[in-house]
């Protein structure tokens, strides 16, 4: 399963406005003001440069802080309209997460995974969000042709003002694109249908080895099997 890019949700101040010490009380004044608190978000574009559907899966984990479900949302957009919905538990590993994407031949896809502000407690800063991890990509079914996907992640982020309420409310935006854990941009998924026997002399078999791949494509889908029947 090829590693895409770490990534990292963020709902904080960008800068503490207690513990501040010994400073005069004109400088916390100021720093109060200029602490306003940045959204911050996971953007992944997958093109899918080969000429057959592709169904994907890509793995979210992130352990310390935990990713959950409360506090995020994920949103599909293929055909230029945004699918919201929610990222699926790997069953017996709270801190893994599933979310899977089909994207039509010659065709692009872009994934977020968004703090979720509908939790009242991260828009009103009554709660910060700081949750980091890693993403990975696969084939969301086990037989099918191969892929070659372009993968660009990157990080985008709104700073809020610290009041809303302002008449002339203060609103920034930034975006970043992260490295890929390749170093570029193809992501390479192979085929997964067995090859055939290949003979080298007659009633010499030679028989071709399944990959690692497929192996442990069927390993870990077999696992959330057993998971899932054993919570029924």
């Amino acid at each position: 399963m090829p590693l895409v890019s770490t990534f990292e949700l963020l709902v904080n101040p960008i800068a503490p406005t207690d513990n501040l010490g010994n400073l005069p009380p004109d400088v916390v004044q100021k720093l109060g003001k200029v602490a306003r608190r940045v959204v911050q978000g996971y953007f992944l574009t997958i093109a899918n440069t080969t000429d057959a559907p592709a169904r994907l899966r890509l793995e979210f984990t992130a352990t310390t802080p935990e990713l959950n479900l409360v506090d995020t949302v994920t949103i599909r957009d293929v055909l230029g309209n945004n699918e919201f919905s929610e990222l699926i538990p790997v069953p017996g590993n709270p801190k893994r997460f599933t979310f899977n994407v089909g994207i039509p031949a010659n065709d692009t896809a872009l994934i977020t995974l968004l703090p979720d502000l509908q939790n009242v407690d991260l828009f009103t800063g009554a709660k910060n969000l700081e949750i980091r991890g890693y993403v990975s990509i696969s084939r969301a079914t086990i037989a099918g042709p191969a892929y070659e996907l372009l993968v660009t992640p990157e990080h985008r982020g709104t700073f809020l003002p610290k009041n809303i309420d302002d008449s002339v409310p203060d609103f920034d935006q930034i975006a970043y694109a992260l490295p890929t854990a390749s170093g570029g941009s193809l992501v390479r998924l192979p085929s997964l249908v067995r090859p055939p026997v290949v003979t080298s002399q007659p009633g010499e078999p030679n028989t071709v080895e399944d990959s690692q791949e497929v192996l442990s494509l069927m390993a870990q889908r077999i696992e959330e099997l057993e998971q899932r029947l054993a919570n029924v």
